[in-house]
């Protein structure tokens, strides 16, 4: 209100981004209209030394008596973290040029010391949360001030309070990690959500949110032979409650390696207990194969099945190639000229289900472990580890030959004498895997060993596409995403879209930091990423596109984007900081010393003019007065 002409005014606005609001102009009005647009928002954005170099771009090369950058803020030093050094050098470069003519003037807009608490990090331990199981939430909570703070936090699924956290004493600038535990007991694509239950000095970073999937149970079609024993009595002869006792105790020849199976997926289950591990399991035989809807499973295991019909086979491998998983024991049990035949060969209209053809079936006079040195697979891969799993105990004293592989097929482990344990080959988007031995006790220890689950669970996870961990959905406000959409349900997605959902509490639409975005159709690139434009803190589903007025339904990715946790951070830079960074003219004021802002260098300009003003009249009224006394003397002269 103060700038007069010939002063001249421009605002910059530094928020998630850089923008020169208005130029600069006399006319102060079009400044002040423009400052009542400027909103608080979620994230520090590219910082105030980027803001003060786009200011030096308008005050550099002008001739001005005093150029004064005025900057409003807080001072905190998460601003001025980002200092990238073509900012610098612009910076430096209008210092040089405009000497003391330039006033850089850092306002203080808040107390030296404020006490605040956030949230700054929040997610699902191990990614996804299996159906049946528990979801642990891991919270990261930070205290800026100095002396010690109680707060506890609260931990809400889809809207609904589940959880609350004791008290927990966090001391000045150090941080607290909670966990909760919630049970979940469906299906779910969602949003959990942390939040403090104690108001400080922010709110909008009291709330966090985190993708919440909940992934639905692996099912699993076991299809047996007809000769092979039956399944119930099989675990009736493990016995629940008796462990290994009843296999110490059974002769190996009357375990059915596919009762096995079917215990170690999920023996919660076999055991009538409520819980379980996420894999539901169903046998039938190769007679009743045809009554199953195989759509329903994600993984069907074949045990000891030495043939099937011509249906059969298309329908397995359709299975395989919409992305799903079949598993084949090629145990002592399966005749090798009946499934050379007809699960070894091809026709026309399909490719050989199996990866290899197999051949005789060999008794090892030493038993043989597992190749140590060859676990690169993913699935082998954290046995190389033996806190993660000990495959050196596993002997095998008969294994079956392979004739031949595909050419495409791939080893994905080997015995100590170079032979394959375990073949693999893709399918388009499925993987069919050939394992030469079975888990009878009279035909290994495999089933006796502690690696035996872990090893199941992952085979069965890497066969339904859900081994591979990707990172989880959590971005910050302001910057740009880059989201992984390379999961079964986009496969074949050349457009996907990104829309705000309605979460409670913190949402896109009604978030700190003004209105909701639209819904952003994304272009998925050639190695199956996207990328999307900067988003308001909130939640948003990534999904197919949808018709024009259609509801959401099907396969949607929730994506949680939080508050920049840098925000949270009260540390404040001091005045020895700020002038080492924008140099001797940069100073600090306070916001009661405002007025201590007048614009130096044309403050008497209004008293110039009335000087020059009252001078001209002085010399005029002189200038008349002398000539009429030359006059009225020449006219005395000239009568006498």
């Amino acid at each position: 209100n103060e700038i007069r002409s010939p002063s001249r005014c421009a605002l910059v606005e530094g928020g998630e981004d850089i923008r020169v609001l208005t130029p600069l102009m006399s006319d102060r009005s079009a400044a002040l209209r423009a400052l009542r647009s400027v909103v608080p928002c979620d994230s520090s954005g590219p910082g105030l030394v980027k803001a003060v170099a786009a200011a030096c771009d308008l005050v550099r090369g002008r001739r001005e008596v005093r150029s004064q950058i005025v900057v409003f803020a807080d001072l905190r030093a998460s601003s001025l973290e980002a200092r990238r050094q073509e900012d610098l050098r612009r910076i430096r470069a209008t210092t040089r040029e405009l000497g003391q003519a330039l006033d850089i003037i850092f306002i203080n807009l808040a107390p030296e010391k404020t006490e605040n608490s956030a949230v700054t990090d929040a997610r699902i331990r191990g990614g996804e949360v299996r159906l049946g199981d528990d979801a642990q939430v891991v919270a990261r909570i930070m205290h800026s001030g100095e002396a010690p703070r109680q707060v506890s936090a609260a931990l809400s699924l889809s809207g609904s309070n589940v959880a609350q956290s004791r008290p927990v004493l966090v001391p000045g600038g150090g941080e607290a990690v909670i966990q909760f535990v919630a049970p979940v007991n469906r299906a779910m694509r969602g949003f959990c959500e942390v939040t403090l239950r104690e108001p400080d000095a922010f709110a909008f970073d009291d709330a966090r949110l985190a993708p919440l999937n909940v992934v639905d149970a692996c099912r699993i079609l076991i299809v047996k032979s007809e000769g092979k024993h039956a399944a119930s009595s099989s675990l009736e002869q493990l016995g629940a409650g008796s462990g290994s006792a009843a296999l110490d105790g059974e002769p190996a020849s009357s375990l059915d390696g596919s009762a096995i199976l079917r215990y170690v997926l999920n023996p919660a289950r076999e055991l009538g207990l409520s819980y379980g591990t996420g894999y539901e399991t169903s046998l039938v035989t190769v007679d009743t194969l045809a009554l199953q809807p195989l759509s329903k499973y994600d993984v069907i295991i074949l045990y000891d099945v030495s043939q099937l019909s011509d249906n059969a086979l298309a329908d397995i491998s359709s299975f395989v190639r919409q992305g799903k998983g079949v598993l084949i024991f090629g145990s002592g049990g399966v005749n090798p000229l009946f499934f050379n035949r007809t699960l070894g060969a091809g026709t026309a209209e399909r490719p050989a289900l199996s990866p290899a053809l197999l051949g005789n079936e060999r008794e090892l006079a030493t038993p043989l472990g597992v190749d140590q040195t060859a676990l690169s697979h993913p699935v082998m891969a954290p046995f190389r580890d033996k806190m993660q799993g000990d495959l050196s105990a596993v002997r095998f004293v008969r294994t079956r030959d392979l004739s031949s592989m595909a050419d495409d097929a791939v080893v994905m482990c080997r015995a100590e004498d170079g032979v394959p344990l375990a073949v693999e080959r893709r399918s388009e988007q499925g993987r069919v895997v050939l394992l030469t031995f079975g888990l009878e006790l009279n035909q290994s220890n495999l089933a006796r060993t502690r690696a035996f689950p872990v090893l199941m669970w992952r085979l069965a996870d890497y066969l339904a596409g859900r081994l591979g961990e990707r990172r989880p959905d959590i971005f910050v406000a302001g910057r740009t995403p880059v989201l992984d959409v390379s999961e079964a349900p986009f496969a074949f997605q050349t457009e996907l879209e990104l829309v705000p959902a309605q979460v409670p509490g913190v949402t896109a639409e009604t978030g700190s930091s003004a209105t909701a975005q639209s819904v952003q159709r994304l272009v998925v690139s050639p190695d199956r990423t996207v990328l999307a434009a900067a988003l308001r803190r909130g939640g948003y589903f990534l999904q197919k596109p949808r018709l024009d007025g259609a509801s959401r339904s099907g396969y949607a990715r929730p994506v949680a984007v939080d508050s920049d946790p840098a925000e949270s951070r009260m540390e404040k830079m001091n005045a020895a900081e700020i002038a080492a960074i924008f140099g001797s003219s940069a100073r600090i004021l306070a916001a009661d010393r405002l007025g201590d802002l007048a614009v130096t260098g044309f403050e008497f300009w209004t008293v110039f003019l009335v000087l020059m003003v009252l001078a001209y009249g002085i010399e005029a009224v002189v200038g008349f007065i002398t000539n009429v006394t030359r006059e009225r003397s020449r006219a005395k002269g000239g009568a006498a």
